[in-house]
């Protein structure tokens, strides 16, 4: 990979880098926003919570979460893709290019992230780190309010009808969310001097537990 080509490629990758950045942090947003309007509606609501109306509003808003979060991981996922390049790009330009020993795992970091649209990291890594950005709030509170509503609620066909919508739509992006093309993990690449895999840890760190 010539220096010619790779610094094009880079202000590129930049893009890609601003572009993924923006999309988990208005992902993230629209599911505060989504949050802070059902905890905001059941408290105009009041002593009518839990009632098959307002138990709607909990679930509606479960629902949309739960798509905001898939939708954040397939950017978090996307943002990391770039960075890894981006990181590798950057190290080997630093390098002397004729014993450079980051161009085979550049080159190969091209071919699986950019071109073949597989991912860095396992999938219940992205999901982990999502929980960590703000997502395990959010469900802990709505997650809360859900199991108190239908503790609580005096049951209906609709309320079963909730029930149905949120339990199938949980499975449903169970299901398919480790199957998405974007979270195909096939392992670090060998070499990869910014894999947390391949990254030696402190002496004696192996002995430990």
């Amino acid at each position: 990979m010539n220096p010619d080509w790779l610094e094009p490629y880079l202000a590129e990758v930049g893009r890609e880098l601003d572009l993924g950045s923006t999309q988990l942090h208005e992902t993230t947003n629209w599911a505060l926003g989504v949050a802070i309007a059902a905890v905001t509606g059941l408290a105009v609501a009041g002593h009518r919570f839990p009632m098959p109306g307002t138990l709607m509003v909990v679930v509606v808003a479960d629902v949309l979460l739960v798509r905001f979060f898939v939708r954040s991981c397939l950017a978090y996922a996307n943002l990391h893709k770039w960075n890894r390049i981006n990181r590798l790009a950057v190290r080997h330009m630093t390098e002397d290019n004729e014993a450079s020993t980051t161009l085979q795992v550049l080159r190969e970091a091209v071919d699986r992230y950019h071109l073949k649209w597989e991912s860095p990291e396992p999938w219940w890594k992205i999901v982990k780190s999502n929980l960590k950005l703000a997502y395990g709030q959010l469900f802990a509170v709505m997650g809360g309010l859900t199991v108190y509503g239908f503790c609580l609620v005096d049951w209906d066909a609709r309320v079963v009808g909730l029930l149905v919508l949120l339990v199938a739509d949980l499975v449903w992006e169970a299901l398919v969310f480790p199957r998405k093309t974007y979270l195909k993990y096939a392992g670090p690449i060998p070499g990869d001097p910014f894999a947390p895999e391949l990254i030696p840890g402190p002496p004696g760190a192996g002995a430990q537990g």
